[in-house]
């Protein structure tokens, strides 16, 4: 993975995309993002039980591909379509420590932009 750069379209989008769906506050710039946390998230709810958390985080990560493959016209890098890109950014996002560079690692591990 390479660092949090603006000059990378899948960390720029995946920050982007989690301001767009509030998960992250309006006010966090891309570089303050980089070092916030999934817990941080607001979908990220600590007294949930796993599998809700699972299942949220799911339903987050099907929203970002729809954001990922439609609204900014990526494709899936070889060995990933739509389900293994959703199971590798739901795994992001239920681990409370991974930051939101790391997600975009994730991103751009399944997406080419």
């Amino acid at each position: 993975m390479s660092g949090w750069s603006n000059n990378n379209k899948a960390h720029v989008f995946a920050w982007i995309d989690l301001l767009a769906l509030r998960e992250l506050d309006k006010k966090v710039d891309f570089v303050d993002a980089g070092p916030k946390t999934m817990g941080d998230l607001q979908f990220f709810r600590p007294a949930e039980s796993p599998q809700m958390r699972r299942s949220r985080a799911k339903s987050l990560a099907s929203q970002m591909d729809n954001m990922f493959t439609l609204l900014h016209k990526g494709g899936y890098e070889q060995g990933f379509n739509s389900n293994k890109a959703i199971t590798a950014i739901t795994d992001v996002l239920v681990t409370k420590s991974k930051t939101v560079e790391e997600f975009g690692g994730v991103v751009d591990d399944c997406y080419m932009f």
